[in-house]
């Protein structure tokens, strides 16, 4: 390519370069020239040199290229604001620095497997042995969206399995940790009913995949489960060992979604989505995401790969800050902090995240100091303010987009009810375990939509028709065994204020948005791997010694 340059280097006794030549070095630097943009930055002793001449002509995703980068270097400034005390600013550059390498080698490899290679290299490189893993795959797992390539059979099998960019990131930083973990931690996997219910799950899937397909067929799905679905759970529940490393990972958690929201709303303001030609670039498939609108704006998707799901992560990361908002003195950085993620809730202009949050903020005041007065006052403000939006400039857009209350693509929800009566048809004839051909009963195909597909937009039914409603008993008895755990642990601390009580606030109050919104979408992309982290999360609080500051 002759517009742009990179380059890998291993430096000693305090060399550096710059403008791809040798020079003393202090630390990493983006630096703006006339004609060319030079990157620069550390990942222990290798250092990657990457250009940009943005006066020659260049493809559409080189320019995107450079717009993340600008968004994702003012993203990482906020959020080394909002940092709770214990997070030392080196970690959060070295976050920043792997992030940004991880960003410009898929968008300049031009081969999937090229930028693989090199992703693995910078997170070896990147990677200590006391590194808190669980944070560091937050970090990762947003980085691209979840681009898929097959890994080929060798003429053993027509392929062994697919490979996207959240299961990579699983197995270079999880898979690893889950084997440290595993020859010295003591608290024994299937421990607790929370474990019982997911192992049950897992191998109910693997072997029903052996009722209805071959053998290669249901490992390949037992791989799958064991990828998606135990290694976020399980390093998620046993690497969390205190507070502190609590605290770790839920603002790693915030800073990808400080980070994904300045980019988000660069999308929604410039009608431009940034990660759009990417898997083209890579050489993956088509364009990621499609350019959807509601109510004249363009809907963001960032690189989450579907607006519902940007606006499912952010509600997330917005729990988590009801956490970590109290660990910041500044009260000016906390407002921002808010405001950003207010706002990468927003800009998706996902309504059934919209439901989530507020589920979530209702949730979190229940649980709190004079529930009944604040809730209250939530709903006084939620029903005057709909009149006052109404006067504002642009407020009846807004209003139109208000579940229950707008009329903005209103056949959406039809779909969504019909789903729901022709699904329960079709589970009632396969009550007890299911169908993997569902899809292809008369009930499923009155269902297809414009695309040629049927939308199963609701995690639950999916669940239902595939696994049953023992699938769907194991599954839930999943959310409700962490649920029963955090608020049996959360009784017992009496100081509303103490740490651990406004943290177990925080996680009762996202799972239960995650139960509401999942009900609103399938559990496609970095969805399933959120919630079984989640969950993970949940176990490893009711872990942490009470009492601990």
């Amino acid at each position: 390519m002759n517009d742009s340059t990179f380059k890998i280097y291993r430096l000693r006794n305090n060399e550096s370069f710059r403008n791809d030549k040798l020079v003393t070095f202090k630390q990493s630097e983006l630096i703006l020239g006339v004609s060319t943009i030079h990157i620069w930055y550390s990942l222990g002793t290798y250092y990657i040199y990457f250009s940009l001449n943005p006066t020659l002509p260049m493809q559409e995703h080189i320019r995107a290229l450079i717009v993340i980068i600008l968004m994702a270097l003012i993203g990482f400034a906020i959020a080394k604001k909002l940092a709770p005390k214990g997070i030392m600013p080196a970690e959060i550059s070295r976050w920043r620095n792997l992030w940004l390498a991880v960003v410009i080698a898929a968008f300049v490899a031009h081969n999937f497997w090229i930028y693989l290679i090199l992703s693995g290299i910078f997170i070896f490189l990147s990677t200590t042995k006391d590194q808190n893993k669980m944070a560091l795959f937050f970090i990762l797992l947003f980085v691209i969206p979840p681009l898929e390539i097959q890994v080929p059979g060798f003429g053993l099998v027509n392929y062994l399995f697919a490979l996207n960019h959240p299961r990579f990131i699983t197995l270079i930083v999880l898979l690893p940790a889950a084997l440290a973990i595993s020859q010295k931690n003591n608290f024994k996997f299937t421990k607790i009913w929370a474990d019982k219910f997911l192992l049950l799950y897992i191998l109910l899937i693997f072997g029903l995949g052996l009722r209805d397909t071959t053998l290669t067929d249901a490992l390949r799905l037992l791989f799958y489960s064991f990828t998606d679905i135990f290694l976020p759970y399980f390093v998620a529940s046993r690497a969390i060992k205190d507070l502190s490393n609590m605290r770790t990972v839920l603002y790693a958690f915030v800073t990808s979604a400080v980070v994904l929201a300045f980019i988000a709303i660069f999308e929604s303001g410039k009608q431009w989505l940034l990660y759009n030609q990417l898997g083209v670039a890579l050489g993956t498939g088509d364009s990621i995401g499609n350019y959807l609108g509601r109510s004249g704006g363009l809907r963001a998707i960032a690189s989450l790969g579907h607006p519902i799901i940007l606006g499912y992560f952010m509600t997330i990361a917005i729990g988590f800050y009801l956490y970590l908002s109290s660990t910041i003195q500044n009260k000016s950085i906390k407002k921002i902090g808010a405001i950003l993620l207010g706002l990468g809730l927003f800009v998706p202009l996902s309504r059934g995240p919209w439901v989530g949050a507020l589920a979530m903020f209702v949730t979190y005041l229940a649980l709190g100091p004079s529930p009944i007065k604040k809730l209250g006052t939530l709903f006084i403000v939620g029903i005057f303010s709909l009149p006052i939006l109404a006067m504002l400039p642009g407020g009846g857009k807004v209003m139109e987009l208000i579940p229950f209350v707008g009329q903005t693509e209103k056949g959406n929800i039809e779909y969504r009810e019909q789903l729901f009566e022709n699904a329960l048809i079709v589970i009632k004839n396969n009550l007890f375990f299911g169908s993997s051909n569902y899809l292809e009963t008369p009930e499923m195909q009155a269902m297809i939509q414009g695309e040629g597909i049927v939308d199963v937009v609701n995690t639950y039914l999916s669940v239902a028709l595939d696994t049953g409603i023992v699938g769907l008993s194991l599954f839930v008895g999943v959310f409700l065994a962490v649920i029963l755990g955090v608020r049996k642990k959360l009784k017992r601390i009496k100081d509303y204020r103490q740490q651990q009580h406004l943290l177990g606030r925080s996680l009762l109050a996202i799972i239960v948005s995650m139960m509401v919104t999942i009900a609103t979408v399938s559990s496609i992309a970095t969805v399933a791997i959120i919630y079984w982290s989640i969950l993970g999360i949940g176990v490893a609080y009711t872990r942490i010694p009470e009492g601990e500051l």
